[in-house]
């Protein structure tokens, strides 16, 4: 049995599945299996992951598209035999010892729900190296940490459940799961299309102390047409992941953290629509943000909407 089920979703990654499977079985931890999920390509992504013939990748093609990496990570959990579940995205690339550092601290501290570590952000097109992940994230930073071994560090469920709600500090390729946190917290909900993520980290932290490791352990490619891409679909999941915390007892600067969030990405949904001359849209969302938060953003917006839409009547009425 491996040590590492390693899941990967994929979804017409012909371009990059490859790349990021060399990266995985160019580990020096070797006691893994991958799991591929195919979320229905269209592409020839099955015929690339066939090229290898190896006993240790398993592909898994859905029979339809689910719009997002919730459903395929699901099956590939479900269908794991490791201990540990470690993440990866069809276009990221593993950067060597990414596997090794994280066993060595889950077998240290088998009490923590999972470990995650940095990463570096590369541009698709030309492969130049952008940033660091964490690069900007001050409120992560800030968060108290136990130093447990030279770049290792332990943070409590209480500090990082609460940091969540300010940055998502936590990307999908660097994480590492202890399997038996699911039987706890669920598996990733497959109403979210993207965001599936900061909800389970959500989940994992409210039941568990989790590890950082202070060091890249992968390479995020940043592309256009990616999920994370799409801005107003990401607002809306976001939207439906803050509504599910609502619905559990927070402390009072966390609700109002929460709500604050919540106005900010309303506004964002009523500003985008106006630009795009959406103006009921817009006006519902303007509407709903000054609802969980009275901002004079919000009020400027509104109130340039309607001047908009009025001088519009006022033309047609003309004619």
């Amino acid at each position: 049995m491996p040590k590492i089920s390693v899941i990967i979703p994929t979804y017409n990654a012909s371009n990059y599945i490859q790349e990021t499977i060399n990266s995985i079985l160019e580990q020096d931890y070797k006691d893994f299996e991958i799991i591929i999920v195919d979320d229905c390509s269209s592409d020839n992504t099955k015929q690339k992951v066939n090229e290898y013939n190896l006993e240790k990748i398993t592909f898994i093609s859905l029979e339809k598209n689910h719009g997002g990496p919730s459903r395929p990570r699901n099956i590939g959990i479900k269908n794991s035999k490791g201990k540990y579940i470690a993440l990866c995205d069809s276009d990221d690339l593993f950067c060597p010892g990414r596997l090794s550092t994280a066993m060595a601290l889950l077998e240290k501290q088998p009490h923590i729900g999972m470990v995650f570590t940095g990463a570096t952000k590369f541009n698709d097109c030309t492969g130049e190296l952008i940033g660091n992940f964490h690069d900007g994230y001050d409120k992560f930073w800030s968060i108290p940490k136990t130093n447990i071994n030279n770049n290792k560090y332990i943070i409590s469920s209480e500090n990082a459940f609460e940091g969540l709600f300010f940055e998502n500090f936590i990307m999908p390729s660097g994480v590492t799961i202890n399997k038996e946190i699911f039987l706890k917290v669920g598996y990733f909900d497959e109403s979210l299309k993207n965001g599936d993520d900061w909800d389970m980290w959500f989940r994992i932290t409210k039941q568990a102390k989790i590890g950082f490791i202070d060091e890249v352990g992968f390479k995020y490619r940043i592309r256009s047409g990616s999920v994370s891409k799409r801005g107003a679909e990401l607002a809306i999941n976001r939207i439906k992941v803050l509504k599910k915390l609502r619905k559990t007892k927070l402390p009072k600067d966390l609700y109002n953290q929460l709500k604050n969030q919540l106005s900010n990405h309303y506004f964002g949904l009523a500003y985008k629509y106006k630009e795009t001359g959406m103006f009921r849209l817009s006006f519902d969302y303007f509407k709903k943000s000054l609802k969980e938060k009275f901002t004079l953003k919000s009020i400027k917006g509104l109130i340039s909407l309607i001047n908009i839409m009025l001088s519009r009547k006022f033309r047609i009425y003309q004619k």
